[in-house]
């Protein structure tokens, strides 16, 4: 039987329709507190922000898999059509507001963030165990809008069950109802 706990965390999505990274970054922090002061675990599953990943490896001492997508620095101040980053011109504040948004998002998957610890603290702990990605588009995009990160992602697809959907319905099984709008 699976467990499943909700924790309510004590910051908002976003305030005024505002700062949702920042809150984002808060609210897995918090979430990442409250797992290290509770059980341990064989392995931490991450997925898509890796603000936590340094935490969990250092102060979690177990196995960290960070499940990678697409970076939001790429998303968030330009668009990237064919393969080319098309830069926006953003204001003052939201490039203020995102340049340590953007500096987290790639130290903490890097390992250059864990050398001055680990001389520090005595310890070989580096960035995560595995780094996943959805596809090979995601996994050359990560690679090279993080070149501090030297592990590639592996990828993990297709993500759902395609053949799933391929199979012709039986619309006499009772357990198949047709819903119209």
């Amino acid at each position: 039987m699976l467990n499943v706990r909700y924790l309510v965390p004590p910051f908002p999505r976003s305030w005024n329709g505002k700062f949702h990274i920042l809150f984002a970054h808060l609210r897995q922090l918090h979430l990442t507190a409250c797992l290290l002061r509770g059980m341990t675990y064989d392995v931490y599953f991450v997925d898509q922000l890796s603000t936590c990943v340094p935490f969990l490896r250092l102060l979690g001492h177990t196995r960290v898999v960070f499940y990678c997508h697409f970076p939001d620095k790429l998303l968030a101040n330009g668009a990237f059509v064919e393969g080319n980053l098309v830069k926006k011109n953003v204001g003052f504040l939201k490039w203020l507001y995102r340049l340590p948004m953007d500096w987290l998002e790639e130290v903490t998957t890097s390992e250059s963030v864990f050398l001055d610890l680990s001389l520090l603290l005595n310890v070989t702990q580096g960035q995560a165990d595995v780094i996943l990605a959805n596809s090979k588009f995601t996994a050359r995009i990560f690679k090279s809008y993080f070149p501090s990160i030297s592990q590639t992602p592996q990828i993990v697809y297709p993500g759902i069950n395609i053949s799933a959907y391929e199979k012709k319905v039986d619309d006499s099984d009772p357990d198949i109802i047709a819903v119209t709008s």
